[in-house]
């Protein structure tokens, strides 16, 4: 049997699926995040993420987000 060639592209393959399912993984999150989480739940750490980046990623408003953000920070120095 003769060798195999391999192009380029046999050897990206595997980092390219990977990408491809971080991205599939992140919006599918983003979904359900928006989907199955009401406004009267906690904040997500998928909003606290978000919120750090300035970014809305759940059913929250960024200012509610902040606010549980520094609210949590402060009570953090004090202890």
């Amino acid at each position: 049997m003769p060798k195999q060639e391999f192009d380029l592209l046999d050897y990206t393959a595997p980092i390219i699926v990977g990408i491809l399912f971080a991205i599939g993984l992140f919006f599918s999150s983003l979904i359900i995040n928006f989907t199955c989480i009401k406004k009267d739940d906690e904040i997500t750490h998928f909003e606290k993420w978000g919120a750090r980046r300035n970014i809305r990623l759940g059913p929250h408003s960024l200012s509610v987000v902040k606010k549980h953000l520094d609210k949590r920070y402060i009570t953090d120095e004090d202890v």
